[in-house]
């Protein structure tokens, strides 16, 4: 009986280690939470997993080491995708078609401040959801605010959306997610907001 046993976990262990052998994709660097992989054509891409969780501190990440930042800023809220009219206003997305999650700060009525981190699906066209935020995102939706300046960006599946007021605080936070992502954000697109 005991050499049935040990003969049992001697072939798991086996199994075991042969699945951790190497993917078709080619691992170039591992960052905690983020891998970037070298596809078979050569690029490279991020790749990761990112629930709630894992946005929440991407946020914090970003945020550490800044003071001046709006009451609520650094309490985040997940935001509910069946409510496509709040998504809508927070983001500027027309549907929620390709959203796994979004996290935000909660809302400072009286300033132009929004901060969300936007969980795309992996089949999703980031470029094209990054163009439909800032096209749509309205830098003047408070009532008696402006968001300056507005920065959409993405690190792989994650946009990024900056709205602030002054464009210094704008500028101060994109700064702490290129340091929290270890400088690997995407294209930046930036609008102006004016009254």
């Amino acid at each position: 009986m005991k050499k049935l046993v040990l003969i049992t976990l001697a072939i798991l262990l086996s199994l075991t280690l042969a699945a951790c052998g190497s993917d078709s994709d080619k691992e170039v660097k591992d960052n905690g939470n983020v891998t970037e992989k070298e596809n078979d054509n050569g690029t490279k891409s991020l790749t990761k997993d990112f629930k709630k969780e894992d946005l929440i501190d991407l946020a914090e990440k970003a945020f550490e080491g800044i003071g001046d930042l709006p009451m609520g800023a650094t309490a985040l809220e997940e935001v509910d995708l069946s409510d496509v009219e709040t998504v809508n206003y927070i983001t500027g997305l027309l549907s929620t078609d390709n959203v796994e999650v979004i996290v935000r700060s909660m809302p400072a009525m009286a300033l132009g401040f929004e901060f969300a981190l936007i969980k795309a699906n992996d089949d999703a066209d980031i470029e094209a959801m990054k163009q439909e935020i800032i096209d749509n995102v309205d830098p003047v939706k408070w009532i008696c605010a402006v968001a300056e300046m507005t920065y959409v960006s993405d690190y792989g599946h994650v946009i990024i959306l900056v709205m602030a007021d002054p464009k210094e605080m704008a500028d101060e936070i994109y700064k702490g997610l290129e340091t929290a992502t270890e400088n690997k954000l995407g294209k930046r697109l930036e609008k102006e907001g004016k009254l």
